[in-house]
């Protein structure tokens, strides 16, 4: 159950970080991307259970039925469909609560996202953010200067 909700975990961290990459390098609005990216994945899943899918046979079982008992989440309250996603989904919540106003790399998050300003001023004094993943570092671009003189070179 455990490699489950990791594999879970990973493949939504990996359709989040397209969104992340739109954000971070084009300046896509993240409302609007994520909307529209709630709809490429109904497509995506109802494709990839539907029964005509080329890839399901037509006489295996419904993708319910495939899923073994041992690796369904325990349901909370009998009678309905309640189950113990939400107690990892509200741990989840406090585990990133804690982190956000509790570390240092929290507080650095908080503080750069509240202060449009003082992002500005670290960027152009080239300050590199070491708190940000590497994947969302913007690269740094090489200066066209003539001979170490600081100067930008002529061109002709």
């Amino acid at each position: 159950m455990v490699a489950c909700l990791l594999a879970g975990m990973t493949g939504g961290a990996a359709f989040a970080l397209i969104l992340a990459l739109l954000k971070a390098y084009r300046g896509a609005h993240e409302v609007v991307t994520t909307i529209m990216m709630n709809f490429v994945a109904i497509a995506v899943s109802e494709y990839t259970v539907a029964p005509t899918a080329p890839f399901i046979a037509a006489d295996q079982p419904a993708a319910k039925d495939k899923v073994p008992e041992g690796t369904q989440l325990p349901i909370i309250w009998d009678g309905t469909r309640l189950h113990a996603g939400l107690l990892i989904a509200l741990a989840s919540v406090d585990i990133v609560t804690w982190i956000l106003y509790r570390t240092p790399a929290g507080f650095r998050h908080r503080l750069m996202g509240a202060n449009q300003g003082a992002t500005r001023k670290r960027h152009s004094r080239g300050e590199s953010d070491d708190h940000r993943s590497p994947l969302l570092r913007r690269p740094r671009r090489a200066c066209r200067c003539s001979s170490g003189s600081g100067r930008m070179a002529a061109s002709t």
